[in-house]
């Protein structure tokens, strides 16, 4: 497990992409893009609407690579309504639900961790459920 401490600023979203890029490069080109945008995302939400610091942890569990965003707040995120083509913010949770092979939300003290999990390999996709369900215990 790497991890990464952030501090609430509008820099925040760049410095954990620059992160994650450095752990996933020698993975699938298509896993770390889609884990990028993701995290990005991710934090990007911390920033504006937590407005709290943020810790950041990255696991490879095989046939899956997973990310941690814990922050200060006990909100979870949500989607308020479906997004409009001209919208532009509000697609968090859609970009989950669609280029995650599992995602959630937890509390901690203090917070919540939001986590997502993307597949190693197209292939991976049935056996890396499988191991994102078991990790995410």
């Amino acid at each position: 497990m790497d991890e990464l401490q952030l501090p609430c600023e509008p820099t925040s979203p760049r410095a954990a992409r620059r992160w994650l890029r450095a752990l996933v490069e020698h993975h699938d080109a298509d896993a770390g893009d889609t884990l990028e945008l993701l995290l990005t995302e991710v934090v990007t939400n911390v920033v504006v609407h937590a407005g709290t610091p943020s810790t950041l942890r990255f696991f490879d569990v095989g046939p899956v690579l997973c990310v941690e965003v814990e922050d200060g707040s006990v909100q979870p995120p949500y989607r308020a309504r479906p997004s409009r083509a001209s919208d532009e913010n509000g697609r968090g949770v859609e970009l989950l639900n669609s280029l995650s092979v599992f995602w959630g939300c937890r509390r901690v003290p203090g917070g919540k961790v939001v986590w997502f999990c993307v597949p190693t390999t197209p292939a991976a996709v049935s056996s890396g459920t499988a191991q994102a369900l078991r990790w995410a215990g």
